[in-house]
């Protein structure tokens, strides 16, 4: 149940298209290949392999997402060296090509819609089946353009200030800051270049030292949610007040007649000495207020990650 969890929060930071991530080259030799490995497939960052997890089956679509080349499952992910081996390179694999988690068919497939899908300044397609160009301003969310610099305390005030302009109210909902370790460490080291230590009375807890942070950590009063799986060029002010899931079926095992565990069959058609369960759940993500949140996007990764 963790895992199942841990993909549907990987695949909630996909935009709608359950791209997990895009190619920049594959290598064939010159690498350590794990046993049964075709390729190591490395990966642009962001998101580099953040999305990915070992045994996981793979779709592998052209960067236009028209064309399903065929499917390949994950042997070895490497989140620092933002990259994965996989066991099949499918025929006219090209770099720039897009890595989807399984079940998805056909051209233009569809996912769950995640924070991307939601919180987005296009101003073309549509967004929940309305037209963006029609709706240019209404749909779109307040943005800010780091132009691949660090991030700064004027970035999160510029975003903040955009919310309370767009909304035409100094009247802000219950936002939170959802970022990933790579700016919420950012955001640190902007405090540890500033902080002083002060040492006050006697005794143990005076003497101790701890150069960093702990405890709860805001950007201008607004909560900060950390997550592994979050784009880590990217910081998102997402009000909850306006997010919600649409549920049709809960998590829980696929069920037949009050049996939830089945028999395997084998090549000859007789039992094999295993067993099969289905995890299952049927919902998607919606909000209603696009207007109510921003990002700050094209944030410098720092050093490390």
């Amino acid at each position: 149940m963790a895992q199942f969890r841990s993909f549907l929060d990987k695949v909630l930071q996909t935009a709608g298209n359950g791209v997990l991530g895009t190619i920049s080259s594959v290598q064939t030799s010159g690498v350590n290949l794990v046993a049964g490995a075709a390729g190591q497939v490395n990966l642009a960052n962001p998101p580099g392999a953040q999305l990915f997890y070992y045994n996981q089956t793979i779709q592998w679509y052209d960067p236009t997402l028209a064309t399903n080349r065929g499917s390949a499952n994950i042997l070895l992910v490497d989140p620092f060296g933002k990259f994965i081996q996989v066991d099949n390179l499918p025929a006219g694999y090209a770099d720039g090509d897009l890595l989807l988690h399984d079940g998805v068919t056909g051209a233009s497939p569809t996912s769950l819609f995640g924070i991307p899908y939601h919180q987005n300044n296009a101003t073309t397609g549509t967004w929940l089946n309305l037209n963006r160009a029609t709706y240019p301003v209404e749909l779109a969310t307040p943005s800010v353009n780091a132009g691949n610099a660090a991030l700064v305390p004027l970035n999160v005030r510029l975003a903040i200030n955009k919310v309370r302009k767009a909304l035409g109210s100094n009247q802000l909902g219950k936002l939170i800051a959802y970022t990933s370790l790579e700016q919420e460490h950012a955001w640190e080291a902007l405090g540890v270049a500033i902080s002083e230590i002060i040492k006050e009375g006697g005794g143990t807890p005076a003497n101790d030292l701890d150069l960093l942070f702990t405890g709860q950590k805001t950007m201008a009063g607004v909560p900060i949610k950390t997550s592994i799986n979050a784009s880590p060029a990217r910081i998102d002010f997402i009000d909850l007040g306006h997010w919600g899931r649409a549920v049709m079926q809960d998590i829980d095992f696929y069920e037949v007649g009050g049996q939830t565990v089945f028999p395997i069959y084998g090549a000859s058609g007789g039992l094999a000495a295993a067993y099969i369960f289905y995890l299952i759940t049927g919902f998607q993500l919606w909000m209603d207020s696009p207007r109510s949140g921003a990002y700050i996007y094209n944030l410098a990764i720092p050093s490390g990650y």
